[in-house]
């Protein structure tokens, strides 16, 4: 009589007949696909952990070489202009550059103010801005020459009760550039001879023209003195 075959040789079912070896081996190969599939997984995510981990390093070294390099372009940048300093003190005898780009930012705003308006009641009141901000006197050349008020015949009125205005009302006036140059440095008090560009234009805006200006001042404590101011005649007409 031959040798029955067990009904389990070629099931992954353990029986209570099993050794403990052989339930482990049945496990193993009941569970074979989830465990070679969680392999896979580890193995992946370790990877791509790796990759990640060696993209952030990468990341983090660009951004420190950026962070470097806006440093060593600021030094840069700080050192043209202490050489430009030098160079410019040295060319004229002491004259110190950054006191001029002082002195250039208190002009220019000054001279925003004074060429910045839209209509004659806005360039009056920006009249008594100048005066009151840069103490100058009423019978200044600048004050009487350069922005004329209402006692200087800007704006009169006639014995017949007709108002004369010296410009349209919606006239509009806008401060554009200022080139300088300095004529003479005496110790802190520097001399400037500067162009000033200016747009003046319609209300409409359907014309306007460039103007220039031309100043010649001394700086003295941070402040414009002895300042005179007149129109160049001419300037570039636009329409349209």
């Amino acid at each position: 009589m031959g040798t029955q075959k067990s009904t389990t040789s070629g099931s992954f079912h353990a029986t209570a007949a099993d050794t403990k070896k052989e339930r482990a081996r049945k496990f193993v190969m009941r569970n074979l696909l989830v465990i070679v599939t969680a392999i896979v997984f580890v193995m992946t995510y370790l990877v791509l952990g790796g990759i990640s981990s060696d993209r952030e390093a990468d990341l983090s070294s660009q951004r420190a070489e950026i962070l470097s390099l806006k440093g060593q372009l600021s030094m840069s940048q700080d050192e043209l202009h202490s050489e430009q300093g030098a160079a410019v003190e040295e060319a004229t005898g002491g004259m110190d550059i950054d006191h001029k780009d002082d002195d250039d930012k208190t002009i220019t705003d000054l001279m925003k103010v004074a060429l910045t308006w839209n209509g004659l009641s806005d360039y009056l009141d920006q009249r008594e801005k100048v005066m009151k901000t840069y103490g100058f006197a009423a019978d200044s050349q600048f004050m009487e020459v350069f922005m004329p008020g209402d006692t200087e015949g800007v704006r009169r009125t006639a014995p017949s009760g007709k108002t004369y205005e010296a410009f349209e009302k919606d006239m509009k006036s806008e401060f554009v550039s200022l080139n300088s140059s300095v004529t003479n440095a005496a110790g802190d008090v520097y001399s400037y001879f500067s162009i000033v560009e200016m747009r003046v234009a319609s209300g409409s805006g359907a014309a306007s023209s460039t103007a220039y200006v031309s100043l010649s001042y001394d700086m003295i404590d941070g402040k414009p003195g002895n300042l005179d101011a007149y129109t160049i005649p001419g300037g570039v007409q636009r329409s349209g």
